[in-house]
């Protein structure tokens, strides 16, 4: 949960230092599923977990096993589809719109608060939300092209 609050908290700091600077939003929404995707082959690394193998004299042998080495059918599901939501930053600056950022943004936060496991997504997360927040609050300019009445 403290992962996903910080995620927010930051991601608003660096959205609205990205408003207005078109390349630093495309490298934040290009890092985001660069971030996504690093993430996931983090879950590979042997580390994750451990495992404990006892014999009848008592004694232990433990060592390290990648996390994924214990994960379901719905956990892989689950690491798959934010990899896969950790590219909506790029539609959204694609379109210039904030709204399959922001829908992603809280998309990919629900899992990630439910499970502590799922914590090393939210550099990616912090990524998406920056990248809402940018285009959800740039200033809006009145004009002919813009649809807005000059007031």
């Amino acid at each position: 949960m403290l992962a996903v609050l910080a995620a927010v908290v930051i991601g608003v700091g660096v959205g609205f230092f990205a408003q207005g600077r078109p390349r630093v939003l495309l490298g934040l929404a290009i890092a985001a599923p660069l971030l996504a995707v690093a993430a996931l082959a983090a879950q590979f690394v042997p580390g994750g977990a451990t495992e404990c193998i006892g014999t009848l004299n008592g004694s232990n042998t433990c060592r390290a096993v990648p996390a994924i080495s214990g994960w379901s059918l719905l956990a892989f599901a689950i690491a798959l589809a934010l990899v896969v939501l950790s590219f909506a930053p790029l539609i959204s600056l694609r379109i210039g719109s904030w709204t399959p950022a922001g829908l992603a943004a809280l998309l990919q936060a629900l899992p990630i608060m439910i499970s502590w496991g799922l914590s090393d997504w939210a550099p990616a997360l912090l990524a998406t939300i920056a990248v809402a927040f940018a285009l959800a609050v740039r200033p809006r300019t009145v004009g002919v092209h813009s649809g807005g009445a000059p007031s």
